[in-house]
C-alpha cells in the first residue's frame, strides 16, 4: 500500500498521489466514524451504511465503495511515503526487511519533510549491512538525530566506526549479527545504550579485562553464541584474568548459578567493583559431551552496569 518515490519520480506522480491521499484521508474518516458509531450503545443492532461487524481494510474500501480498477482488473491505490507523512500524524514507524538501497530511499523521503514521529524502529535483520559510506550518511541524516530507538543489521563491518556517531548517544539501542574478535574488542568505545551480539569470535580473558579497565558509556551488552578464541572452556583462566586486576583496584566476586535441574548449562554471575563503575556479568556455557573439547562451546553474556544498594541509599538520603 505505501510506495516510495525519489524526488523525479515524486514530481511525476504528485497529480496521482494526492488524488490517491485525498483517498486515504476519506477513508480514515471513515474508520474514525466507524468507531464512533460502534462505541455508541443507542446504535446496537443498527446497520445505516456501517453494515459490517467489522471495519473494513483500506484495500476492500477502495474497491468496494469507490471502483479503483484499471482494464477491469480491481487496484490497490498505493499511498506515497513523502505525502502520507506530511499529512498524516504518525506514532510509531517500523521499517523491516530493508536493504541499504531502499533504507536510504524512505530515509532521505522522511528528511525531506521532517516529521514528527516518536517512536522509529529499524528491525531489517538479515536484509541490512551497513558499510563505510553509510557513517556520513546517518551523520548528516536528520532522521537519526532522535527518531531511531532500536537498529538492528545483519552485519556492521565498520562497527566501532558506526556505534561512536555521536547523535547515537545514549538514544539507541543496537543488534547486530556476527562480529569477529576484533570487532568485540573494540565495542567499549561505543555510545550507544544497549548493544546485543549474536554470534562471534571472542579473546574472553583479554576482552574482560580491557573493558574493565575502559570507562565504556554502554550500559548493557548481550552476547548469544560465542566462542572463545583461547579454545577449551575454562572457568580458572576467567578468575586468573580477574585477579590480575587487583592491582587498578578492581575487585570481584564470583556466584554459581548452576543447577540440577539444567546439568548441561553451567552458569556463573561476577559482581565486579571498578574505579569507574559497577558491573554484574553473567556467563552461560554449553556443556555438549559430543563437540571436541579443545573446541570452546558457545556461550552467552551478559553485562550490566548497576548500583550497588548501598550507593543508592546514599544517594537517596543526599540533601537536594
Amino acid at each position: 500500500m505505501i510506495c516510495v518515490r525519489n524526488r523525479k519520480e515524486r514530481k511525476e506522480f504528485e497529480e496521482v498521489d494526492l488524488k490517491n491521499m485525498r483517498l486515504f484521508n476519506k477513508y480514515c474518516r471513515y474508520r474514525r466514524l466507524f468507531a464512533k458509531f460502534s462505541k455508541n450503545p443507542r446504535n446496537s443492532g443498527r446497520s445505516l451504511e456501517l453494515k459490517a461487524e467489522t471495519a473494513e481494510t483500506f484495500e476492500y474500501y477502495t474497491v468496494s465503495r469507490h471502483s479503483c480498477s484499471n482494464s477491469n482488473k480491481e487496484i490497490i491505490p498505493l499511498i506515497e511515503l513523502h505525502w502520507f507523512l506530511a499529512r498524516t500524524k504518525v506514532n510509531r514507524l517500523y521499517l523491516n526487511r530493508c536493504d541499504r538501497r531502499n533504507l536510504w530511499n524512505i530515509v532521505d523521503a522522511i528528511d525531506s519533510i521532517r516529521p514528527d514521529i516518536r517512536h522509529v524502529s529499524v528491525e531489517c535483520g538479515k536484509h541490512l549491512q551497513f558499510e563505510l559510506d553509510d557513517i556520513s550518511k546517518i551523520e548528516k541524516s536528520n532522521f537519526f538525530d532522535s527518531d531511531a530507538s532500536y537498529i538492528a543489521v545483519k552485519s556492521c563491518p565498520f562497527v566501532v566506526e558506526t556505534l561512536t556517531i555521536e547523535k547515537f548517544r545514549e538514544t539507541t539501542r543496537w543488534s547486530i549479527g556476527y562480529l569477529d574478535e576484533k570487532q568485540i574488542s573494540k565495542l567499549p568505545q561505543a555510545v550507544v545504550r544497549y548493544i546485543s551480539v549474536d554470534k562471534g569470535h571472542i579473546n574472553l580473558r583479554e576482552f574482560l579485562q580491557n573493558f574493565l579497565r575502559s570507562i565504556p558509556k554502554t550500559e548493557q551488552y548481550y552476547f548469544a553464541a560465542l566462542h572463545n578464541k583461547n579454545g577449551a572452556w575454562n572457568w580458572n583462566s576467567i578468575r586468573e584474568a580477574l585477579d590480575e586486576l587487583e592491582k587498578d583496584q578492581i575487585t570481584y566476586s564470583e556466584k554459581s548459578n548452576d543447577s540440577d535441574a539444567n546439568p548441561q548449562n553451567s552458569s556463573k554471575t561476577y559482581t565486579i567493583k571498578t574505579p569507574n563503575n559497577n558491573w554484574k556479568i553473567d556467563i552461560e556455557v554449553e556443556n555438549n559431551p559430543d563437540e571436541d573439547i579443545e573446541i570452546s562451546p558457545k556461550f552467552e553474556m551478559t553485562i550490566n552496569s548497576f548500583t550497588p544498594p548501598e550507593e543508592e541509599e546514599a544517594q537517596q538520603q543526599q540533601p537536594e
